[in-house]
């Protein structure tokens, strides 16, 4: 049986925010993405659940957390004491096509928010991001309802 975003009965977000973290050298494919955008992982606010969920498809695993929101903001704190940036991107529908090859950060984050990337680099999702309407999160523009109810 096919399930897409309508048949998860609403536990699943419909935004996803986009994390793009920065850090030094620490393997041979670092030297392929400049030092802000070294990696990238994703995480939603799921509302009949009231929890945040974490993906982050890390080289060893992917790694899925689930955050009680009454935890976000010290978590969001505690993101923004690194060298990141977060776009914020509506849930699309996908393409069969999406992604195929590849299992890196880049090709999972592609696939999980929807949209038709052929980047494997960090930088190139952040690009195809931005032209799919993707916009900078927790920023004075960023004004979108479908969050948290206690932010």
């Amino acid at each position: 049986m096919a399930t897409d975003i309508e048949t998860l009965g609403g536990h699943a977000p419909k935004v996803w925010y986009v994390v793009f973290l920065g850090r030094p050298v620490q393997r041979w494919f670092d030297h392929l993405s400049p030092e802000w955008c070294r990696h990238v992982f994703a995480f939603g606010y799921v509302p009949s659940l009231d929890v945040w969920l974490v993906i982050n498809p890390i080289e060893a695993r992917h790694e899925l957390s689930i955050l009680p929101d009454e935890t976000a903001e010290e978590w969001l704190t505690q993101l923004y004491m690194q060298p990141v940036r977060i776009l914020k991107v509506r849930q699309e529908p996908g393409h069969w096509l999406n992604a195929r090859a590849g299992n890196w950060c880049t090709t999972t984050i592609a696939r999980l928010v929807g949209i038709r990337s052929r980047a494997w680099r960090p930088i190139g999702l952040y690009r195809d991001l931005l032209k799919a309407g993707a916009v900078p999160a927790f920023e004075d523009s960023d004004v979108d309802q479908d969050q948290s109810p206690q932010d």
